[in-house]
């Protein structure tokens, strides 16, 4: 059948414990993997990948390069790379329980300590087999945690704070205690130098749930309880944020370009949400 998608080759990605997805950056994919460190079997190493498939009968995988975390963004004209980190740390368990931590990652056994991962951002130099770090940004501070990330340059980083299945037993049997989670967008500028800026942050409606679905330029589409929202952050400083209601149950798997969100709505159609 005329136009048709046929097999044009293949690449054999290495042996690995876990492998990242792949992130389209026009004729190079990226993606990582992760592999154990030799004597330490509470520790792995994550890997840059990158594919060149600017001749799709012909790709061309480039040598792995160890970086701190997993990769998120890459130009790759100026060789630099986001990633986000993955760190762990043990911390005293507060009066309310280890789960009242944003960034719970699990308790100790007798309760009094926890563990917590902090993920904060990176920006790395990508040189011939190796990479140099240049800066580290926490967007999560000290109540946030970091959800999602989309876009390069600016990038966008969502981050929750509050407790994501808030409620929990209080004191006299009730239910009641931690507070409703709330989301902010960070807008981070800075990838194609050797720093990384939050210009700003929009806070979005209350009660959570947002999930961050595609860039266009440099404008981020998000669903959430309230709506499908557009966060244009064409001057980084000073970004607008617009918000649609949808049909239905809300916006999921949408199609994010530079015109339009189209936002599929199973037996009820497909809706067509105009940029701003």
């Amino acid at each position: 059948m005329a136009g048709a998608p046929v097999h044009s080759s293949s690449l054999v990605r290495p042996d690995a414990l876990e492998h990242g997805g792949l992130l389209d950056t026009g004729d190079v994919m990226i993606s990582w993997h992760m592999q154990p460190v030799e004597g330490d079997d509470t520790k792995v190493r994550f890997y840059f990948d990158r594919f060149d498939v600017a001749d799709a009968s012909a790709p061309e995988a480039a040598t792995p390069v160890n970086i701190p975390g997993q990769p998120v963004a890459f130009d790759e004209d100026e060789a630099r790379l986001v990633t986000v980190g993955f760190e762990l740390a043990v911390v005293d368990a507060p009066e309310d329980g280890c789960w009242s931590l944003p960034r719970v990652w699990s308790s100790s056994s007798n309760g009094e300590s926890c563990t917590i991962a902090n993920r904060p951002l990176h920006l790395l130099s990508i040189q011939e087999g190796g990479a140099s770090l240049l800066d580290t940004l926490d967007v999560e501070g000290d109540e946030g945690r970091l959800v999602a990330v989309e876009g390069a340059d600016p990038v966008f980083a969502l981050v929750r704070e509050g407790d994501e299945y808030y409620g929990g037993w209080d004191g006299g049997g009730g239910y009641g205690g931690s507070y409703a989670p709330s989301d902010s967008i960070a807008i981070v500028t800075g990838m194609a130098g050797n720093a990384l800026t939050e210009a700003s942050r929009v806070v979005l409606e209350a009660g959570g749930g947002a999930s961050l679905l595609g860039t266009a330029g440099d404008s981020v589409a998000y669903r959430t309880y309230a709506g499908l929202g557009v966060v244009d952050a064409s001057d980084p400083a000073a970004p607008e944020l617009s918000l649609t209601p949808v049909w239905g149950w809300g916006c999921h798997d949408a199609v994010v370009t530079e015109d339009a969100v189209y936002c599929p709505m199973g037996e009820y159609g497909l809706q067509t949400i105009p940029m701003p």
